[in-house]
Parts: C-alpha cells; structure tokens; sequence
C-alpha cells in the first residue's frame, strides 16, 4: 500500500475524485450511518485505498463536514428580490433536488466537531433570514417577530419534502408543501410579546423519570451510538451503581425512552379524543398537546444502530400517531384526500417539533398562541380556519 491513488489499469483517475468521495459518503453515511461506515469502506467504494482517500480528508469528522457544506450548498444562495410565488418555487426547487437533506439535518449533524456543528447552524441562520424581505413585501404589517417565526415555519415545511415517508408520492409532497407556504405567508399572528423571563427545568424526584428525561436529550444531542450510560447517569444525577438497578443496559434504557414517548403522544391523543365535541376542536388539543411534548419526547431521531426490530416498532407507532391526526383532517375538511391530509399533518407536527425547539421564537411570550394558530393553519390547508 502506497498512499497514493493508482488507477486501475485501462481506467484513468478521475479529475473530481473528491467530488465522487462526497457523493459515495453521503450515501452511505444516510443509509447507514456516520458510525458504522469506516473510512476503508468509502475508500473501497470509490477504487482507491484508504491512505489515499486520507490525502484528501484529515479523518471521517472532515469528509463528514465536506457532505454537509457540500449537501447544503444552496443555503449559500438565498433566495432574493422574489414575489412569494416565486420563492415558494425556488425554495422547493432547492431542497427538492436533495431528498437526503433531511437524515443529515437530524440525525448526521450531530457527529460533526462542536464548532462544525455552529458553522452550519449559522449557513442555516442566513438563509431562513433570507426569507424575511419576502415576507417584509407580502406582509408590510408583520412585526419583526411575528416575521421571524413565519421565515421559521417557512423552513420547516420545506422538511416536507425530504421526510423519509414512503406512504406519499413525491408529487403529494411538492404539493403538499407549496400549498403549506403559500398559507403560511397569508398566516395571521397576534403581536409578538416580550421574552420569557428563563428558569431550568423542574425535574420529577423519581431517578427513574429523571434517567428517561436524560437519556432522550442525550441521544437526541449525541446520537445513540455516542451516548454512554455514564453520560445518562451525570445529566440524570444518578450514581453509576444507581443506574443500572433501573435499567440494564443502553438498549433497555432506549426501549424505556421509546415507550415513554409513545405513552405520552398517544395520551395527548387520547385527551383530545375524549374531550373535543367536533374534529376541529380535537386537532387544536392535538396541536396543544403536541406543542407541549416538543422539548422532550419529540426530539429523538431513529438510527441505523438501534436495530431493525426496534425501527420497525417506532416508525409503525409514529405512522399509526400521525394516522389520527390525518383522520381528523379529513373528517375536518371531506374534500381534502386522505395523502393531501397527511402532507398537512407531517409539516404541521414539524413545525411544532422544529420550533419549539428554536430559542430565538420560542422563548417569546406569544409563541405558545403563535405557532399554534400556524399549525392550525397548515392542517386546513386552503380552507378558512374556523374561528375558536
């Protein structure tokens, strides 16, 4: 082994071989992730050895960064001096050509280096602030926060369409997500308030509690694979010794997350059902409901590592959850087709997940009465809400 790219007889190297690298890595980073993909295995995919795939990235953090700056280069291009109609189609034109936007957002980002990490959250930054003057045109009334949260609640809806859901087509998608931000820009707000004074988190007095509350934000900042039980047990508080009389390992911790999250969505649903006197009023407790889980049980993405066994549960209970909501749209407006339904519902629990995890909008007084009107926006689609 010499380092060096030798290209295979009768094959001359090609002139953008880290153009290829890039692409060969993010397949396989989103298929199946940055942790269990070895630098010899890209390598080998693209024909040169792994000392020569190293004279091009210093080690897998870097060519991870590559994918990212190179997955989210449009970002560098903000969409300027453009009518809404033209900026709904240029976003989308954007972030369609890339349906592997979405696993690198949510699940990837997170094993870049810390200061990679504020790098691409700031490009992110930029180009979400490069929908205000668009937004400034169409709506010369918004104030400056109600327009910071609509350019926020325009970005989430472009997830629509890079959502690794195969029940709809990616022309339901387009659709779906045109008509989201076309009713998202006609949105009307109450007027931004002041910020929410901070206060930490009260935590329940149960180690057991406290471990899940802990182990969900650990691995939706760290990853599974990243994520110890002795990182667990120092956010959590708990003792080493302790921790393991509640749980026997990661993966059983992980199943006490994953049902958690599950009761608590599903008991949301279950309030909304049983106390809504019509399919409007129970998406407005769904969307409450849904609000309120957004800082917590909302925030774990599913991972190669996990399992198949354990993906397959998860995606069926979060397909059966988004399944009712998508009943009561329909039931709300009978016009709107039962994928059309679902698009909504998809952007508008993305929404609410994206934002309430957004400090910038969410620590406003009027969040909470904000993204909630958004929301019900979205799941009506091109209907007038009704009045509350």
């Amino acid at each position: 082994m010499t380092g060096r790219e030798e290209p295979t007889a009768g094959r001359r190297r090609p002139r953008d071989r880290r153009r290829q690298i890039v692409a060969h890595a993010r397949e396989l980073f989103v298929d199946h992730g940055f942790p269990n993909v070895s630098m010899a295995t890209i390598a080998a995919g693209v024909g040169i050895t792994a000392g020569a795939l190293y004279r091009h990235f210093s080690d897998k953090a870097d060519l991870l960064r590559a994918v990212c700056l190179d997955g989210f280069a449009y970002q560098d291009d903000p969409i300027r001096d453009a009518t809404p109609e033209a900026f709904i189609d240029g976003a989308i034109a954007a972030v369609s050509a890339r349906p592997y936007l979405g696993v690198l957002w949510f699940r990837e980002i997170r094993y870049l280096p810390p200061e990679s990490q504020r790098e691409m959250r700031a490009r992110l930054r930029r180009w979400t602030h490069s929908f205000l003057p668009v937004l400034g045109r169409a709506r010369p009334e918004l104030d400056d926060g109600q327009a910071e949260i609509l350019a926020w609640s325009l970005h989430s809806a472009l997830a629509g369409l890079v959502t690794r859901s195969g029940r709809v087509p990616e022309d339901e998608r387009v659709a779906g997500v045109r008509t989201a931000m076309s009713v998202l820009i006609r949105t009307q707000l109450v007027p931004t308030g002041p910020w929410m004074p901070t206060s930490p988190r009260r935590l329940p007095q149960s180690r057991r509690e406290r471990l899940l509350l802990a182990a969900t934000e650990q691995f939706g900042e760290r990853g599974y694979s990243e994520t110890s039980m002795a990182n667990i047990a120092a956010a959590a508080g708990v003792t080493g010794p302790s921790l393991y009389g509640y749980f026997e390992s990661k993966a059983d911790l992980l199943r006490g997350v994953l049902d958690r999250g599950r009761h608590a969505a599903w008991f949301v649903l279950d309030r909304a059902l049983a106390e809504a006197d019509s399919p409007e009023s129970a998406l407005r407790l769904l969307v409450e409901g849904q609000l309120r889980l957004s800082r917590t049980w909302t925030r774990w993405v599913v991972e190669p590592e996990i399992g198949d066994e354990l993906i397959a549960g998860t995606q069926r209970a979060q397909s059966e959850y988004i399944d009712e909501w998508t009943a009561l749209v329909c039931e709300a407006d009978p016009a709107a087709g039962r994928l059309e339904a679902r698009m909504r519902v998809i952007i508008a629990t993305a929404i609410l997940s994206d934002l309430g995890r957004t400090p910038r909008v969410s620590a406003r007084t009027t969040f909470a009465s904000n993204v909630q009107a958004i929301a019900m926006a979205v799941l009506h689609g091109d209907q007038p809400a009704p009045s509350s």
